[in-house]
């Protein structure tokens, strides 16, 4: 057995961590490991803009990363790791000896299995790909998602240059197929804050959220400072912070909450602000469905004014969001 070396600027216990001996794999050009097949499997051939759009974008940098290392001679699989705070770590994984073994990609995953905190994470290795009986060689990428309930494979297709040591990349990026997610999502509902968003957006666009795997995202033109503390502080607590929605077209009723994945508070060039919020689980509330006048701003203890028309406000995180979640 041959330990692993975890290099990079993961915090997490390197201890534990073994991969057994594997041959090494002469190929033509130079000599290089081959740690895992994929084979593509017609039925799952999909395009890469199926997907959720900041896992395609992560997807993308991890190919893209994985290509380059890969064209300067380095073979070793590596993690990269997006944090709850949207910073990126990356954990090369190599054997003490320096020998790529194949089992380094399974000690990956232990290594992704271990993050905290994460937001999305890509394994990258060197493999081969095959499509339509022809086997290539290829970048391949095993993604994921926080609260996703799958997880993706991804390839590039590359191939040696003739007459030089350079590679090129064959074709756009392909998701192959589908794959048991590491961060195994809880059966129980995530603890939420005391204190959560209560916010106001269509219905047209709630519903087209909830067809899109109950996810997606919205932009209001004020600067929401509160609801970045708030969202920061779940994070360090391992908490979520739920948004609750009334209807835009009829503020009476509340119909929606989700949980917040991500808020970003930006200026245009004219100095405006806005924040763009990003959304997850979200969920129907169902009849007889609650009025906005039973919840409590969290300032004054007060319930909801009727006439409350500010785009968000902090309320007390009502006792009913717990029943919906239950009897979802």
């Amino acid at each position: 057995m041959h330990d692993v070396a975890l290099l990079g600027d993961f915090d997490g216990d390197q201890e534990g961590y073994s991969v057994a001996k594997a041959a090494e794999i002469k190929r033509k050009g130079h000599v290089g490991v081959r740690l895992q097949r994929i084979r593509l499997n017609n039925h799952k051939r999909n395009k890469m803009g199926d997907i959720d759009e900041k896992l395609r974008l992560f997807v993308e940098e991890a190919l893209r990363l994985g290509f380059d290392r890969i064209s300067e001679g380095d073979h070793h699989p590596f993690a990269l790791l997006l944090d709850s705070d949207g910073r990126e770590h990356v954990m090369n994984l190599q054997t003490t000896s320096g020998e790529i073994n194949a089992s380094l990609v399974e000690s990956g995953r232990d290594v992704i299995r271990a993050f905290p905190t994460g937001r999305m994470y890509a394994l990258v290795w060197d493999g081969y790909l095959t499509t339509d009986a022809v086997k290539q060689d290829a970048v391949s990428v095993e993604a994921g998602k926080r609260a996703d309930k799958t997880a993706y494979v991804f390839a590039q297709r590359y191939k040696q240059n003739e007459g030089s040591n350079g590679l090129t990349k064959d074709g756009s990026p392909l998701l192959v197929q589908d794959a048991k997610h590491l961060w195994k999502a809880s059966k129980s509902r995530p603890k939420y804050t005391s204190e959560s968003v209560y916010t106001i957006l269509h219905s047209k666009d709630l519903a087209n959220m909830f067809r899109s795997s109950r996810s997606g995202m919205f932009t209001e033109g004020k600067k929401w400072t509160s609801a970045e503390r708030l969202l920061r502080a779940a994070r360090s607590a391992g908490q979520a912070v739920p948004v609750i929605f009334a209807p835009g077209e009829d503020i009476r009723e509340l119909t929606y909450f989700a949980e917040i994945d991500d808020l970003k508070i930006s200026q245009d060039e004219d100095g405006k602000w806005s924040t763009t919020v990003s959304v997850r689980n979200l969920t129907k509330i169902r009849p007889p469905r609650p009025k906005k006048t039973q919840l409590k701003v969290c300032s004054t203890g007060e319930r909801l004014p009727a006439n409350h028309i500010r785009p968000y406000v902090l309320v007390e995180t009502p006792s009913f969001l717990t029943k919906e979640k239950k009897g979802k």
